[in-house]
């Protein structure tokens, strides 16, 4: 994609570079030029190169014997054989240009495009005088169009050459004369021209403008990065450069008779425009020039950036050339740079390499056209859009990577944060979680004891029990094995004592002996009522050793099922401990369903909860939802630990999952009621904040509810809150559609 960009880019350059740009054959000789055979259709401007006639020091009509020949553009200004008078600075003074132009046939008009620079002008056709700018006759300094591009519109003679004279007085510029070779062509295609470059100008300068204002917004919103705002002063300069230096912008936004001021203001942002770009790319590294190469640059640079602000124009005009010159300095501190951006690996360094390349090279380029004196249009806009949309772009990736890594920092952080809550919670649970470990331990080791001690001795008797374990006495035997597998009842001690009751009624209404022992025997495998049928098996020969046998069976089978759930019992709080204490903070949503993962934390508080604690659950079936377990286990943790820590450790406890509609949109809730002496209104709206609690120093972090409510939100759910004395609920709301 930048690949695609910049060859975009390359091509708009191509296109406005080259518009209407060509080379001509057609030169000017001994000051005169034949045009009859110029065709405007194909060509309709030209540059007026070649040998002109020139006037030193005199402001006349006509050639003379004083008269000389020069040569444009190779005599970038009159400096060498315009000498000044006596008492006159170098460059300035006066002098006249003559040429001669034989006219395109069925031509009516032609325009001349002149560039003054700092000049004083009065043009004569034929002697005629036809236009002028400024007072060439005035003795004072006027400080007139510092850098305007001058049309001249004239009407040819068709019957005779038309002879022009350019009468010139250069005013505090150390370079005389006419220092860009004048154009000639119709009025329409330089009117063309120079809305291409308005149109060329302001986008350039918008680019620039948005894009440094984009990288300074970033800096104040985002992070604090220096390069974005050093980024922002250099396109801020360069757009002020090219808007001050623009024929046709500056001339829309400022009123006549600022030119000093705009000259004052190119020359500054030419020394300290890439003063700036410097101090940019060398931010980018890891590795920054020392104090003492700046201090170096502000020496060699500080007195043309003192004469743009403050100095004599002259002064800054005449040492221009040799400030140019230390830009090609900066030019290989900025490559210097490049080196030390590929050997820090830095990311994005191919955006940096690729517009800095296209912007030295443009930058040379006009450095060196302007140096030479060659008229050929400016590329280095182009190349500076470029540069700073690509340093935009590569600055945009900084930044976001720096996000990124800031946001990984966080979630390192946070999860470093709800670690260390859990543990805090589990520190907590630790002796209640031991207990409820411990119980189904004892279980199974009571049970395998048991097994030990009385499978021996039974299996030592089974020779003589099996003789009766045929026919009725096997069914018999069988009816009591069945009944203990199926029994899946779980009676409270007074419901037990009166089942006792009944069935000891009956077995001595039958006279069956031992009623106490069968009765818990009965009771204990699921059998409540002794039917007529069990009632003649008792009744039956050997009844009573079949019995006996068949509960000492039925006893080991028990305890071996006791194995089993104890066993389970302990499996469950482990997987619990395990689930609770698991946290992956780069885990994806799953589905889950809120009753298990309350049920896993409801297990590992089971030891505390048992403490006084009634607790009753109302969990109905809803559709699974997508979430992040980890979390929203310690959500339910917290609250419920600072429900029991609200009730003193003694209350009810109720909790109620279900689906509910708010506001059209579909919820999983989960709320946790305790009978807790409340929430203070004043201190209702403060819970959720970080580090804020009212349990005594050491108690407490503040930061349960705070990381409660972080978890939720990170949901896009809710929390709510209804508290008064006797009664708090806190209600989770977890929507069902992000």
């Amino acid at each position: 994609m930048l690949t695609s960009i910049f060859k975009l880019l390359l091509l708009l350059i191509l296109t406005f570079s080259c518009q209407k740009h060509t080379q001509n054959s057609l030169l000017v000789k001994d000051g005169n030029i034949d045009l009859s055979n110029w065709d405007l259709s194909s060509q309709p401007r030209i540059d007026l190169k070649g040998d002109w006639l020139f006037q030193p020091g005199e402001m006349i009509l006509e050639p003379n014997n004083k008269t000389i020949r020069i040569s444009l553009p190779e005599s970038k200004n009159w400096n060498i054989y315009n000498p000044p008078k006596q008492g006159e600075r170098i460059g300035t003074g006066v002098g006249t240009y003559f040429l001669s132009i034989i006219p395109p046939k069925n031509c009516n008009t032609l325009t001349l495009n002149l560039h003054t620079i700092f000049t004083n002008l009065e043009v004569y056709q034929n002697r005629q005088w036809i236009d002028s700018y400024g007072d060439i006759h005035s003795s004072e300094q006027k400080l007139f169009r510092k850098h305007k591009l001058t049309t001249i519109t004239f009407q040819p003679n068709s019957s005779e050459p038309t002879r022009l004279a350019f009468i010139v007085k250069n005013e505090k510029h150390s370079s005389g004369g006419l220092k860009r070779t004048p154009q000639l062509g119709t009025e329409q295609s330089f009117n063309e021209e120079r809305n291409a470059s308005l149109t060329k100008d302001s986008f350039i300068i918008g680019g620039l403008l948005i894009l440094g204002l984009f990288q300074l917004g970033s800096y104040f919103t985002r992070r604090r990065l220096i390069s974005s705002l050093y980024f922002f002063l250099f396109c801020a300069l360069m757009a002020l450069r090219m808007i001050v230096s623009g024929d046709r912008i500056i001339n829309m936004l400022l009123p006549e008779g600022m030119d000093e001021l705009i000259f004052r203001i190119e020359y500054f942002t030419l020394y300290v425009g890439p003063l700036a770009g410097l101090l940019y790319l060398n931010s980018l590294t890891r590795k920054q020039f020392s104090k003492y190469v700046w201090y170096l640059l502000l020496a060699l640079f500080a007195f043309p950036i003192y004469c743009s602000c403050f100095g004599d124009l002259y002064i800054l005009t005449y040492y221009n050339d040799l400030a140019l010159y230390l830009l090609f300095g900066i030019i290989i501190l900025i490559f210097y740079i490049l080196i030390r951006v590929f050997q820090e690996k830095i990311d994005g360094r191919g955006l940096i390499l690729g517009s800095l390349c296209l912007l030295i090279a443009l930058a040379t380029y006009d450095i060196s056209t302007t140096l030479l004196n060659v008229n050929q249009p400016f590329l280095l806009p182009y190349g500076l859009l470029m540069f700073v949309l690509f340093q935009s772009l590569f600055l945009s990736q900084k930044t976001t990577n720096e996000i990124n890594s800031a946001e990984d920092n966080l979630k390192a952080a946070q999860y470093q944060l709800v670690q260390s809550e859990k543990m805090s919670s589990l520190g907590i649970m630790v002796a209640g979680v031991a207990h409820e470990i411990n119980s189904p331990l004892s279980a199974i080791r009571a049970s395998a004891a048991y097994l030990e001690e009385k499978l021996p001795s039974l299996a030592r008797k089974i020779p003589e029990w099996s003789q009766f374990l045929h026919g009725e006495g096997l069914d018999f035997f069988l009816y009591f094995v069945d009944a203990a597998l199926q029994n899946k009842t779980n009676f409270s001690t007074k419901e037990e004592r009166t089942l006792k009751r009944n069935l000891i009624s009956k077995f001595e209404a039958h006279s069956i002996s031992n009623p106490e022992e069968k009765a818990d025997f009965f009771i204990g495998i699921g059998l409540l009522d002794l039917t007529e049928e069990t009632i003649k098996r008792f009744q039956m020969q050997n009844a009573e050793i079949i019995f006996v046998f068949s509960e000492k069976f039925v006893r080991l089978l028990l305890h071996g099922r006791t194995i089993q759930l104890a066993s389970g019992r302990a499996g469950k709080i482990v997987s619990s401990l395990k689930a609770f204490t698991h946290f992956d903070p780069n885990q994806a949503k799953i589905e889950m369903s809120l009753v298990e993962s309350m049920e896993t934390v409801i297990t590992i508080l089971a030891g505390i909860l048992k403490k006084g604690i009634d607790l009753t659950t109302e969990f109905e079936e809803i559709p699974p939802i997508l979430c992040y377990p980890d979390e929203l286990n310690q959500v339910w943790t917290n609250l419920i630990q600072n429900a029991i820590q609200a009730m003193g450790g003694n209350g009810t406890l109720h909790i109620q999952i279900g689906k509910t509609t708010k506001e059209e949109k579909e919820y999983a809730y989960v709320a946790i009621q305790d009978s807790g002496k409340g929430i203070p209104i004043e201190y209702q709206s403060k819970i959720f904040d970080p580090f804020f609690t009212t349990k005594p120093i050491g108690e407490g972090t503040g930061l349960g509810l705070h990381i409660t409510k972080q978890i939720i939100e990170k949901h896009n759910g809710l929390i709510e809150l209804e508290s008064i004395p006797g009664k708090t609920i806190f209600k989770v709301l977890i929507p069902y559609t992000s």
